[in-house]
């Protein structure tokens, strides 16, 4: 209904953009933030060869139109 009102916790754009890279076969999921921060951050992984963290990303990039960043 139009008057209904909605709280949006922040996660959910985060959610859906995980959910959306589950379905085509990636390992996502999303972090909470710490310390009060309201940026939630959907992470793919965990790889245990740069390599292939980096294949990984490449694809995200092309087929996705993300700047991935790798992370330790």
């Amino acid at each position: 209904k139009p008057d209904d009102q909605v709280i949006d916790d922040g996660i959910g754009e985060a959610d859906i953009i995980a959910r959306r890279l589950a379905t085509n076969g990636y390992p996502a999921f999303v972090t909470t933030p710490a310390g009060g921060v309201s940026v939630f951050r959907v992470r793919v992984g965990k790889y245990t060869a740069r390599r292939e963290a980096e294949s990984v990303a490449g694809r995200l990039a092309k087929e996705e139109q993300f700047k991935p960043w790798i992370t330790r």
